[in-house]
């Protein structure tokens, strides 16, 4: 799914969920939550804002679902102008719904929230590095490496890779390609920013 082909992304995620038994899948809801939202996510990574806006929230979602969807919509709110205040509202309502178990997956999105604020409002690739490294970014994330369809598609190594292209710290963004590619070693999302 870390493909930097979005229309094999979205073909895929919508092949998983139309292959999901949703009904058998009520001993494992976060897995089930996660084929059910995996339109959404792919839609958010990609930049498709107005995708992620379109998409119904699917039915019958757990917590863990209604926590990626909020996440999902809220960079769609950023892409659109919207204050960190009022994105993080939504999400923090859906935290409000999800249990301990899900934590390191809220602290994971309240960060991405917060990155994608600065860099919007100017903070340099040093800042963002500092946010995600105090936040413990790359621990967090090793939780979701083994998932397989990955849940969270927003490694801090890949954010920090596109954000130093953007503002032209070519060290910075090859240092942190590197570290993305390590993670995703068969990943082509790495060519999308930085070489």
């Amino acid at each position: 799914m870390l493909t930097n082909n979005a229309s094999m992304a979205r073909h895929y995620a919508q092949e998983v969920k139309q292959k999901t038994d949703f009904e058998r899948m009520e001993t494992v809801k976060d897995l089930a939550d996660t084929h059910a939202t995996l339109e959404h996510v792919v839609e958010a990574r990609f930049g498709n804002w107005g995708g992620v806006m379109a998409l119904p929230e699917p039915e019958d979602l757990w917590p863990q679902g209604q926590l990626l969807v909020a996440f999902t919509r809220s960079l769609a709110g950023l892409a659109n102008g919207r204050s960190l205040s009022t994105l993080v509202q939504g999400v923090l309502e859906a935290i409000q719904a999800t249990t301990e178990s899900h934590g390191h997956l809220q602290r994971l999105m309240v960060t991405y929230l917060r990155a994608a604020v600065l860099e919007r409002d100017g903070a340099s690739v040093t800042e963002l590095e500092a946010l995600f490294e105090k936040e413990e970014t790359d621990r967090l994330e090793a939780h979701f490496h083994p998932n397989n369809p990955p849940m969270w598609l927003f490694p801090s190594s890949l954010f920090l890779m596109e954000a130093a292209a953007r503002q032209e710290a070519t060290a910075a963004a090859a240092r942190h390609k590197r570290a993305f590619l390590h993670t995703y070693p068969k990943s082509a999302l790495a060519d999308r920013s930085a070489s």
